[in-house]
């Protein structure tokens, strides 16, 4: 996954991993075809890294959305969107201390994984059915549920309960 970073002319490379020895990385490099080294942005052990996107208003809040799924190799396994904070540092780094779990659900396969800051403002998910084998849950027959659905919330305006609130307009 590749992504370019706002106000820069930097790009994040994730590569993955997921294992304890093995950790999920981001890296960043100059988006340049003649870049020859990276700096290293964040590594996650034990979770999957499937994708990341920039807050519309990333080059003032320095706040980072992401994609993971684990923990790996466990048999349970969660889908979690997490919000970081990106140092304003000459080499900037995720402040691993400051993820803040934004939603997360259960999945042990069909993760779905991509993030889009829309130009609404919102956050848009894209999960899958979550299971190992062709929707086992039926979980692509409705819209009751998290799974195999486009999601839509509102990151900027949480409620008392949750870290970010369904649009009142959402389908």
């Amino acid at each position: 996954y590749v992504a370019d970073e706002p106000g820069t002319d930097q790009l994040l490379v994730v590569l993955a991993g997921g294992e304890s020895e093995r950790p999920s990385r981001i890296l960043r490099v100059k988006d340049d075809v003649g870049a020859t080294s990276t700096e290293s942005f964040f590594e996650l052990p034990r979770r999957l890294i499937y994708s990341l996107c920039f807050h519309p208003r990333y080059i003032t809040n320095r706040l980072l959305f992401l994609f993971s799924n684990g923990p790996t190799g466990a048999s349970t396994r969660t889908n979690r969107i997490s919000r970081f904070t990106v140092t304003r540092d000459s080499i900037p780094r995720i402040e691993p201390d400051s993820e803040e779990i934004i939603i997360e659900w259960a999945s042990s396969g069909h993760d779905g994984g991509d993030l889009a800051s829309g130009l609404d403002g919102m956050l848009y998910v894209t999960t899958a059915d979550g299971s190992t084998e062709s929707d086992t849950l039926n979980a692509g027959q409705t819209m009751d549920d998290l799974l195999a659905n486009v999601l839509r919330i509102d990151v900027d305006h949480p409620t008392p309960s949750q870290p970010y609130r369904v649009p009142g307009d959402n389908p």
